[in-house]
């Protein structure tokens, strides 16, 4: 008998006999030996390892239209990172590693052929997966109305998966049960909103080569953004005496030669730091300084503790004078032993807080703050103490001043947020909460009137504790690895009536608690589309075909969405234990849509998206990839258990573009798709294809040229986190009646406890 094992053993001893002329006296016709074409060639993308960004050279090669990366380099011609890569590079994984596997299939836990929260994961189709997340999505909202199902992603998703992924939870499931594990970004979001009624930094990484003070707090600069050092130390060659370099750190393992000071303080202080900071400087105020806070700045308390409409915390208006009281106490004695290391003598601490000092109350001098954003309980508070303190010096929103928040492991800074994918955020700068909002998106989505949930989670950890409880019976994870998900693994564990899919391209520990796996693209096998952390939006092409089944978190949502029709999730629903959206199938007339009409045809497949075709030289060009369009050289099979040969329409493009329509007058304008598909990195709002670098800066912000009357410096233009707030004193409000604040930033106290 022969089967596999003793085919391959005879094939193998075939193979090891010396060559014989079978053929003596035959004679052979001579082989045709196909010429394979060998093509080398470079693209250009970026790394997405931090919130940097840094600009790089992708050097390929195609064998017989079979692409791979062969090197990675700097971009030399690039302003960002001019030639230079940390060694971050090396975890980018451009190359097949056997040492870190890699998911290549649906694999859905089964016992005897059928589903089993206990069973083993096993290979399936593409068409099995998507018929469990319907069966399981149906008997979770059924059950549970629009909290059936929950969404958990992170900041490493990219504008065209965030945005898809937040119009169809949102568009099309009604649902805002969703959570982004990197809630420090939205922290950083909510306190800018605060401050300047808008999102998003200000200013720009090269600004450190117009500083006269740089002062990081928490950064390590011994692991992680290695290009600002650079750039630091180049202003330091260059401006010795000149120059002053403080790293603020509450780990002296992260202490820095290249700092002039290296200033230890304990962990969690600060808070004290920053008040303390804040007292010496309005003890600094010039008359200028204090003409520009009269007409352009409000001084305020907060309340940390309460939000209101989630776009702002509890908040009033103080006069100067109890925002100069409050400061009285924040003296040298007060602090000391609340920020000093026990390990540094008190002299030394002295002598290093006054050249601190200095940074912010030196008058004609530039300041740069830059902060890790990590995850602290302190993070918006702290946040807001920085926005004042260099309201408060006048160093702010100027070449060579302002504030930097950075993200020690993420690409993006805002990415989820501008694209809506968080529980409480619409696209742009726009909240679920306000009518308004939410009309503008329905209109812009063509959805009937009421479509969009009002109800927001109003914490981070609110979808995990609905999946613990069972309200959420499927849980779906995309963007997310291993490590960001232990802290919320309590919540994850033993959940049996919870269905959990895990979108992934790596193998971790994490896969054995899933049920359904579903294999993802990583960052170069797919189009990407991200945003830094100084506004700087940059689109790249698909660089190589993905490992084997795995596709794209875009294409995941795409072909799920087109496993349910309008009568699925939009009659009657629930939100909670009530009947809270409306039933809007009776007002499908006005848009040409059917109860059978699919969520893909009216979210991704409408007559808009069809206005969009790549360039015939893209689509022919097989150099050029994009799987979701074009389809690629491997056997996929979509949702219906059809051969996948792509959409045939630009897919990116579209989502893009609709984007735009959000931001545009909004704040958060963009240049158009195609600019970005060239050398085109500009930080937004982009106007008349100008960048703005400094927001509301009469200088450089065109929002504020068309505003200002008087030649006003600045004009905060934002209009979120309360514009009309009422009066009161250091510890609550005494006087209801609201004020205008318009185009005013504020400068922040806390509630006196």
């Amino acid at each position: 008998m022969i089967n596999r094992r003793n085919f391959l053993k005879q094939a193998s001893f075939i193979t090891t006999l010396p060559a014989l002329n079978l053929f003596a006296n035959e004679v052979l016709p001579e082989k045709k030996v196909e010429k394979i074409t060998k093509v080398r060639f470079f693209d250009k993308s970026i790394c997405p390892l931090c919130s940097i960004g840094c600009h790089l050279i992708i050097k390929k090669e195609a064998v017989a239209n079979n692409i791979t990366i062969t090197a990675i380099e700097g971009d030399e011609n690039s302003l960002q990172n001019r030639g230079e890569l940390c060694n971050k590079i090396d975890n980018l994984h451009f190359k097949y590693d056997s040492n870190i596997p890699r998911m290549d299939t649906p694999l859905l836990r089964m016992e005897n052929g059928k589903y089993s929260k206990n069973g083993v994961l096993t290979p399936i189709s593409w068409k099995e997966a998507f018929d469990i997340m319907e069966q399981k999505t149906k008997q979770a909202v059924k059950a549970n109305g629009v909290d059936g199902i929950g969404l958990v992603t992170s900041e490493s998703l990219g504008i065209f998966e965030s945005y898809a992924v937040s119009k169809l939870f949102k568009g099309g499931f009604r649902s805002n049960n969703i959570v982004n594990i990197n809630y420090e970004v939205e922290k950083n979001a909510l306190s800018l909103i605060q401050s300047f009624g808008i999102d998003g930094s200000n200013g720009t990484f090269d600004d450190i080569f117009q500083s006269d003070y740089f002062v990081s707090y928490g950064i390590d600069f011994t692991t992680d953004f290695k290009i600002i050092l650079s750039k630091l130390i180049k202003q330091k060659n260059i401006q010795y005496d000149n120059f002053t370099f403080i790293n603020v750190i509450s780990d002296p393992k992260h202490s820095i030669e290249d700092a002039d000071i290296n200033f230890f303080i304990k962990p969690n202080s600060e808070k004290f730091l920053l008040n303390y900071l804040i007292n010496q400087t309005l003890h600094s105020i010039t008359k200028d300084d204090y003409d520009f806070l009269q007409n352009k700045i409000i001084f305020a308390a907060f309340d940390e503790d309460q939000m209101i409409n989630n776009d702002r915390l509890l908040q009033w208006e103080v006069s100067y004078k109890t925002y100069k009281e409050y400061y009285e106490k924040f003296t040298f004695d007060y602090v000391v032993d609340k920020i000093k290391i026990d390990e540094e003598g008190v002299a030394l601490f002295k002598f290093k807080l006054s050249l601190l000092t200095l940074a912010y109350t030196k008058q004609g001098k530039k300041t740069l703050s830059y902060f890790d954003s990590k995850k602290t309980s302190q993070l918006v508070s702290n946040n807001l103490l920085a926005h004042s303190l260099h309201l408060l010096g006048n160093k702010f929103g100027k070449v060579g001043s302002g504030i930097m928040y950075l993200h020690s492991s993420k690409l993006t800074a805002t990415s989820s947020l501008n694209c809506g994918n968080t529980s409480q955020r619409l696209p742009c700068g726009m909240f679920t909460t306000y009518k308004q909002h939410r009309e503008k998106t329905e209109s812009i989505w063509r959805l009937p009137t009421d479509t969009l949930n009002s109800v927001a989670s109003d914490f981070s950890s609110s979808t995990f504790k609905k999946f613990k409880d069972t309200t959420t019976q499927l849980l779906w994870i995309m963007g997310c690895n291993n490590d960001e998900l232990k802290p919320y693994s309590h919540y994850l564990k033993d959940v049996e009536n919870g269905f959990i899919v895990y979108s992934t391209s790596y193998y971790d520990e994490f896969v054995l608690g899933a049920d359904l796996i579903l294999p993802t693209a990583s960052f170069f096998e797919k189009h990407i589309g991200f945003e830094n952390s100084q506004r700087e939006l940059t689109l790249r092409k698909q660089q190589v075909v993905p490992y084997g089944e795995s596709v794209s978190e875009l294409w995941q949502v795409l072909e799920f969405s087109k496993r349910f029709t309008l009568q699925d999730f939009w009659g009657n629903i629930k939100i909670g234990d009530n009947f809270g959206l409306k039933n809007i199938l009776n007002n499908l007339k006005d848009f040409d849509y059917s109860l059978s009409t699919s969520l893909f045809t009216i979210l991704f497949n409408n007559s808009k998206t069809k206005q969009y075709k790549l360039t015939s030289e893209d689509f022919f060009d097989s150099l050029s990839l994009n799987s979701e369009v074009k389809g690629d050289n491997r056997t996929i099979f979509g949702s219906d258990g059809k051969l996948f040969e792509g959409y045939k329409f630009f897919i990116q493009r579209y989502l893009f573009e609709e984007l735009r329509l959000f931001g545009s007058g909004n704040g958060y304008d963009l240049a158009p798709f195609l600019t970005y598909s060239s050398d085109f990195y500009k930080k937004w709002p982009i106007i008349f294809n100008s960048e703005t670098n400094y927001r509301f800066n009469s200088s450089n912000d065109i929002y504020v040229q068309r505003l200002s009357n008087d030649n006003s410096d600045f004009i905060f233009y934002g209009k979120l986190g309360g514009k009309q707030l009422p009066f009161g004193d250091n510890r609550k409000i005494t006087d209801n009646n609201l004020k205008e604040l318009k185009y005013r930033a504020k400068i922040f106290m806390e509630k006196e406890k």
